[in-house]
């Protein structure tokens, strides 16, 4: 029993570790980055093949616009051009969090 108790405690420690916190949120933030990026990329392709590239465009922005501010700043413009497209992509990018 004392050494079940031991594995669990040691296993605590590793997963609390503030180190281990730290990688974790990088890594989180690269994958963060990097979907925004593919999304970005998929809606410049989806221009000019049959699927909504503007869609993903401005849902790669939004993703991308937590890191950027030239996303943040981009997305603020859209936002005043086409209020109710950026509001409803809002809302669809909420529900992948």
């Amino acid at each position: 029993m004392v050494y079940v108790s031991r594995i669990i405690f040691a296993a605590a420690q590793r997963f609390c570790h503030p180190m281990g916190d730290m990688a974790t949120a990088r890594v989180k933030r690269v994958l963060w980055q990097l979907a925004g990026w593919i999304l970005l990329a998929a809606g410049a392709v989806g221009f000019f093949l049959p699927f909504p590239g503007a869609a993903l465009v401005v849902l790669g922005l939004l993703v991308l616009s937590t890191e950027y501010v030239w996303a943040h700043n981009l997305i603020g413009r859209l936002r005043g051009r086409f209020p109710k497209t950026v509001h409803a992509m809002e809302r669809y990018a909420g529900r992948a969090d």
